[in-house]
């Protein structure tokens, strides 16, 4: 008979004889065919040619951004009619409305030897061609800075690697037994993974050389971003595209996410869904050669994707519009948190409490500087439609349906408003909370003090007591010493009538 020492053994060797078996069974049969259905064609070209990444100054970092083209030498700089931008600058940021965009031109490295017409310098990064830089003024209280990386083929091309790479189904050992990690949760990480690649090189410039609210600890949220993804050969979202292809990996998905404009023939819009990613992001997406297809754009550069990109200059007001409804959702995420933070202060430790409330004051003054002004102007920003819908252009569903959601930005203002309002009080609730928590807190702390008064005197009484009855002792000695005890008798009367007033 076996004993339970040698079952376990044969329990665990059987069980790694199954493991065995079901690795044969990827390895040979289900990994050769994920491989290849995850694998674009050889003549398909997938490339990212340009990624736009955003730092906005909210009054309490404008004159960072001062800072900023001072350091990189931009005020020096003579660029025909982009020289006098700060001037311009400054005046948009002291209109009581009305929204404005500055072309700030184009950004190359200091070592770029190619012929540019009057372009500013900076060190760019390796990879990175050329920025093309411009500020959106939706409202005089928040410029936003946006910059339109463009990446040499190195860079352009980063997704070509993982996408073509052969990879092996393996096991990740947990406590209920083993996670299978196949082909396509592989190569979708290693894509993702260039992606952000990118987006850092993009944000991480911006934070080095513009230290904006995103560069900053204030809100949690990094630089927003936006993609822009293109094919050579493939059309994104046709109705017979596989969902488990190489377009699953790259997030090219379902067409009920998908937005498109008549006006911008071949490109689709989609949010991303990752819940795991660190910043907010767009994807723009579509086959390079249908993109503008019948757009006159000839003139904007000297290939089609260097026209494409070029013309989405055209683009700045709708992106900037969608940072400005995420920095909005940010700014509702700091104003909760500092509530909550507020409720969780434990008034018993009252130490504790005011240097709490006092690190806490000063971040909702901090908040208060930029968000009150932020949320005022963008309410009449939003509720003037005609301003709003300047410059912008509409996208509706791909995908139409008796679900269907109308216009994409016409959308996102209604929704703009409803959030202001939500901020707004959110905004009141807070200050609420701050006045009651600091009144309870002084109560507290006047409670304590007439506490601690209240025992000072008690202390004072009972040491005055102390205090007679030495001196009484030591009168009586020098009395007795000299032998007056008349005296004595009527010092004793005296001091236990004082006493006795004492006590009273």
């Amino acid at each position: 008979m076996k004993s339970i020492f040698e079952k376990l053994i044969h329990s665990n060797q059987v069980q790694e004889n199954n493991h065995d078996i079901d690795m044969e069974y990827f390895h040979n049969e289900k990994d050769p065919k994920d491989n290849l259905e995850t694998t674009p064609p050889s003549d398909e070209k997938i490339r990212i040619p340009c990624i736009w990444a955003f730092e906005v100054f909210p009054p309490e970092y404008i004159g960072n951004f001062y800072e900023s083209i001072d350091r990189l030498g931009w005020l020096d700089e003579k660029i025909d009619s982009l020289d006098d931008f700060q001037d311009t600058l400054l005046e948009m940021r002291h209109r009581v409305g009305s929204s404005g965009w500055l072309n700030l031109g184009v950004i190359v490295d200091k070592s770029d030897k190619r012929h540019w017409i009057s372009p500013r310098k900076a060190n760019l990064p390796k990879g990175v061609s050329y920025i093309r830089a411009s500020i959106f003024q939706a409202i005089p209280s928040t410029t936003m800075l946006i910059c339109q990386f463009n990446f040499e083929d190195d860079l352009a091309n980063i997704l070509d690697e993982p996408l073509r790479k052969s990879y092996k189904t393996y096991t990740k050992k947990h406590k209920r037994g083993y996670r299978i990690i196949g082909v396509e949760h592989q190569k979708k990480d290693a894509v993702d993974l260039n992606k952000e690649y990118l987006n850092s090189i993009c944000s991480t410039w911006l934070k080095e050389n513009f230290a904006g609210l995103y560069a900053s600890d204030a809100i949690k949220d990094e630089h927003p971003v936006c993609m822009f993804l293109t094919l050579e050969k493939d059309t994104p979202f046709v109705h017979n595209q596989s969902l488990h292809n190489y377009m699953a990996i790259l997030d090219i998905k379902s067409r009920w996410e998908v937005w498109i404009s008549d006006k911008l023939e071949g490109l689709y819009l989609q949010f991303t869904k990752d819940k795991n990613a660190i910043r907010r992001s767009l994807l723009l997406t579509g086959n390079i050669h249908h993109i503008l297809q019948n757009e006159d754009i000839e003139h904007y550069g000297e290939t089609k994707e260097a026209r494409v990109v070029n013309y989405f200059q055209y683009l700045d007001d709708n992106l900037g519009t969608w940072v400005l409804s995420e920095l909005l959702d940010s700014y509702i995420y700091k104003i909760t948190d500092l509530r909550d933070l507020y409720g969780k202060m434990d008034m018993n430790n009252l130490h504790q409490s005011i240097k709490t409330m006092t690190k806490l004051d000063h971040q909702v003054l901090k908040s208060q500087k930029n968000i009150i002004p932020f949320m005022i102007e963008l309410k009449n920003y939003c509720n003037n439609t005609g301003i709003y819908m300047h410059n912008i252009y509409e996208f509706q569903q791909c995908e139409q349906s008796r679900f269907n959601r109308g216009n994409l930005f016409s959308n996102i203002r209604e929704s703009m408003i409803h959030r202001i309002d939500l901020l707004i009080e959110n905004e009141k609730i807070l200050k609420e909370t701050a006045n009651a928590t600091r009144q309870i807190s002084t109560t507290i702390s006047s409670d304590n003090v007439a506490e601690t008064n209240m025992r000072l005197q008690k202390s004072m009484r009972k040491m005055t007591i102390v205090m007679l009855f030495l001196t009484i002792i030591s009168t009586c000695a020098t009395l007795i010493t000299i032998r007056e005890v008349e005296p004595i008798k009527s010092m004793i009367t005296q001091m236990t009538i004082l006493y006795h007033n004492i006590q009273k």
